[in-house]
């Protein structure tokens, strides 16, 4: 389950039409998730390598933002098909990502968080809307290392972890675990944990590419700005508005019923030791 709570101002700052807004810091656990529906495992795996014809590319605007937050903040692609329509998420709920801080405890060691949460229209419930987002994890130079998704349909916490990442835990543990492709992952048997992929590490601090599926609002696959594209072409590109998260509460009202104990009660997520539990850490010192 994912939570956001007012906890503390993050150390870093969000320009939004040149007032400088502190980003409030908030705590979210891996994953909004619901009932598992069954999804294998392997399909989780599999979706990363697909490909996408044809894509509307979204951005950040870079008009008030700092350096830093255009350059953390995710790359959307939102497949489309004739004629290339809006992506469900700009709707209502407007062209809006909402970006807040946490910190997970990892051993003796604490990592700065960013988080990135947007918001659908619910097509089931023109009324309402549904939550998707990411957290990553910073190591100590300030590159992301593990990137969580807020939300799977498949009702399971998926993950993304950096390669050096992966390597060290394979050094340490060997061979992954049964059914599982990564040697980072937990036992199948103990955890609705997936490992999804582990993505190069870039040449500088940034955000992930974020490519979404078009029949749900599932990510199919984080790369990172580095990698290969798996995108066939862009239809067109447009941008979106990053705001603090606290303006996440003026849209707390539309959420559903499931949406918003989801998103705004407090429960395991206030853990900062959540992600350390949630996989096989190697030693990282």
């Amino acid at each position: 389950m994912l939570a956001i709570r007012r906890i503390a101002h993050a150390s870093f700052q969000l320009r939004a039409t040149g007032i400088i807004a502190p980003i409030v810091a908030i705590s979210l656990s891996i994953a909004c998730t619901g009932p598992m529906n069954g999804t294998p495992v392997a399909i989780i795996y599999e979706r990363t390598s697909r490909t996408i014809d044809r894509a509307i590319f979204l951005k950040p605007q870079r008009d008030g933002t700092s350096e830093d937050d255009h350059a953390m903040a995710p790359l959307v692609a939102a497949p489309c098909t004739d004629p290339c329509e809006e992506p469900p998420w700009i709707g209502s709920a407007g062209r809006t990502i909402y970006v807040g801080a946490s910190t997970a405890l990892v051993g003796d060691d604490a990592f700065e968080q960013r988080i990135y949460v947007w918001l659908y229209d619910d097509p089931e419930k023109p009324d309402r809307l549904a939550a998707q987002g990411i957290r990553m994890t910073l190591d100590d130079d300030g590159f992301p290392f593990i990137w969580e998704v807020l939300a799977d349909m498949s009702g399971r916490r998926v993950v993304y972890v950096t390669q050096w990442l992966e390597d060290k835990a394979a050094r340490q543990f060997g061979q992954p675990l049964p059914e599982r492709r990564y040697a980072i992952e937990p036992s199948a048997n103990e955890t609705d944990v997936v490992v999804a992929r582990a993505l190069d590490g870039g040449p500088m601090p940034m955000g992930p590419w974020v490519y979404l599926e078009r029949e749900s609002r599932n990510v199919t696959t984080l790369l990172c700005r580095c990698s290969a594209s798996q995108i066939g072409g862009f239809e067109r590109s447009e941008y979106y508005e990053m705001a603090p998260i606290e303006r996440l509460w003026e849209q707390s009202v539309r959420l559903s019923e499931w949406e918003s104990r989801c998103v705004f009660n407090a429960d395991e997520s206030d853990d900062p030791r959540l992600l350390e539990r949630l996989l096989r850490w190697p030693m990282l010192r």
